[in-house]
């Protein structure tokens, strides 16, 4: 095995050369923004997430990151958008899933093995893959661990498996209860 740099440039490259036409427009304009993170101005978002086409821009805390698009980062956009709001998971689900078959109908609210949804996935994709030009791990793991603390962990009182009989109406809601400082910046 060669030395760590040239194995990554090499990760890298594979990984160049099979990105979509749209996805290499949006690495482009986002490295053609400054090289050198710019420092948080008075009145700048400290935690931000914006889609660029195919990919979002993450700012959380003083990393960034930039993250492939999927379902589950859809969930966690629109969670992030109304903090302390309880939100149906079907709700999101009908907002965010495109239908499986041709003509069909089918709506992917969670998964039946695990009754876990998308979210889940997305956080594990999060902190395990490395498949995204310019995501440092920190970040990705600072906000993995954001998101298990203050979106699943309340969010597990309405939505867990075991839940589902005692909250009536609240069965099957999500929500973020972020600290009082926090505050996102979101566009989808």
């Amino acid at each position: 095995m060669g030395p760590r740099s040239h194995t990554r440039r090499a990760r890298l490259s594979r990984q160049l050369r099979k990105a979509t036409p749209e996805q290499l427009e949006a690495v482009e304009r986002i490295l053609a923004g400054p090289a050198v993170p710019e420092r948080l101005r008075p009145g700048q978002p400290r935690y931000a997430l914006h889609r660029e086409g195919p990919l979002w821009r993450l700012r959380f805390d003083e990393g960034q990151a930039i993250l492939k698009h999927e379902q589950g980062i859809c969930y966690v956009a629109e969670m992030l958008s109304h903090p302390r709001e309880r939100i149906k998971k079907l709700n999101l689900a009908a907002k965010y899933s495109s239908s499986r078959s041709p003509g069909g109908s089918d709506i992917e609210v969670y998964d039946p093995a695990t009754g876990h949804i998308s979210i889940h996935r997305f956080l594990r994709n999060l902190v395990g893959r490395s498949d995204t030009v310019a995501s440092p791990l920190r970040v990705r793991q600072a906000f993995a661990k954001h998101l298990e603390r203050y979106l699943l962990v309340p969010s597990s009182r309405y939505a867990a498996p075991g839940s589902r009989k005692a909250r009536g109406d609240l069965t099957g809601c999500l929500l973020y209860d972020p600290p009082a400082e926090t505050r996102w910046t979101v566009s989808q």
